[in-house]
């Protein structure tokens, strides 16, 4: 084992010798100055066959995916015997980053991800996978109880995509509950109180998930799926656009009048901002800044990623994204999906109170101030999906 702890200036010859020296555990903390083509030459010339733990932390500018790309072009068999990797503090490590990562170490079953500032879960949470997991529950509840197909999908999807995206975008969440009538600021606050416990307990295990590596890992796994291995069949990505709401949303955007962001419906609502607001709590909690919370709970999900589900449906929007995104997406939708109608909307149904501290809680938080700064800086214009928008899917 090589130790070299609490030392703020390590130059790569002496990171070499230290990993030249050691052959299956390698200890390297605060080497600040490496750069990436130090640490891709240093790792890249290593014993990577006997090599089972590896200390990066606070290696934060030399571990970054072009450091990782290159190192793989030089030694594309890896860290075959990796099994314990940290990188606390890594500040420049992205998801793609840490993918590849994963991808080069089959057995790595523990990842140390503490303070990795670019590393993000919403992909696979509320920007993809629960609001469609949302929509596809609310469409089925709406249309069993007799509701159209049309307007089930317009009060589902176009509602979150189009009216409650721009007011959140441009004036915040708590413009979206102001903007109903009295009868329905009781329906959003029904579904408010009934959805955020159970949005929280799937973000909740989300964002564990990939702190502890093991949604990355999952995501790699699911990777080697697509092919045939060990006499299985290959099991390649599948389509997520093929069930009775997003056939129903081709016939509505066919007719969609230009500019049209489709209604406001308060239980929709009630439903994605207790979503939005379960997300900013949790990465409050874990101490995330409120300019991270609010780019990734809410910036992404309705300036950057819905407008391509308004313009074409869920899988123009997934599926415009990263492997990661794709499958993460694929994964946790059916989650929120599940957890709404099981115990939401049984919830409702049930009579069961509003919950009067929640909602006292959405009024009083300090977010919608950082928000409304926020949208104080949003540029005039919009992102622009066309419906004959070709982005390489």
């Amino acid at each position: 084992m090589s130790l070299v702890s609490d030392l703020s200036r390590v130059d790569k010859g002496f990171v070499k010798l230290l990993v030249d020296d050691s052959r299956c555990e390698v200890f390297v903390k605060n080497c600040v100055d490496l750069e990436e083509e130090d640490l891709t030459k240093i790792l890249s010339e290593c014993d990577r066959a006997s090599l089972k733990v590896l200390n990066l932390d606070l290696c934060g500018r030399a571990m970054t995916e072009n450091a990782i790309t290159e190192f793989l072009k030089l030694s594309p068999s890896g860290f075959p015997s990796l099994t314990r990797l940290s990188l606390q503090g890594t500040f420049c490590l992205t998801d793609n980053a840490l993918a590849l990562v994963s991808k080069s170490a089959p057995l790595l079953r523990v990842v140390n991800l503490f303070e990795c500032s670019l590393l993000t879960f919403q992909a696979v949470c509320i920007l993809l996978g629960a609001v469609h997991g949302i929509v596809e529950s609310l469409f089925r509840r709406y249309t069993e109880n007799g509701m159209s197909e049309e307007l089930a999908y317009k009060n589902t999807v176009e509602c979150i995509t189009g009216t409650i995206s721009r007011t959140i975008s441009t004036q915040g969440m708590l413009a979206v509950y102001n903007s109903l009538s009295e009868e329905g600021k009781k329906d959003f606050e029904t579904a408010y109180s009934a959805s955020f416990y159970p949005c929280m307990e799937i973000l909740y295990e989300c964002y564990e998930d990939v702190a502890a590596g093991s949604e990355i890992r999952s995501v790699v796994l699911a990777g080697r799926r697509f092919y045939d291995k060990e006499g299985l069949p290959a099991f390649p990505m599948g389509k997520i656009d093929q069930t009775r709401i997003w056939k129903v949303g081709e016939r509505v955007r066919k007719s969609r009048p230009a500019g049209d962001l489709g209604p406001l419906y308060p239980f929709t609502a009630g439903v994605y901002v207790a979503l939005m607001m379960a997300q900013i709590d949790i990465l409050r909690k874990k101490g995330h800044s409120y300019s991270e919370i609010i780019n990734e709970s809410v910036i992404e999900s309705v300036d950057s990623l819905n407008p391509f589900m308004h313009a074409r449906g869920v899988s123009f929007m997934v599926d415009n994204c990263s492997t990661t995104a794709k499958l993460g997406s694929r994964k946790w939708a059916p989650r929120f999906d599940y957890n709404l109608t099981q115990q939401a909307l049984v919830a409702v149904d049930n009579g069961a109170p509003i919950n009067k501290d929640l909602i006292s809680n959405f009024f009083a938080d300090p977010v919608h101030g950082a928000i409304e700064v926020c949208a104080q800086l949003r540029p005039t214009v919009d992102i622009s999906v066309p419906e004959d928008a070709d982005f390489g899917m």
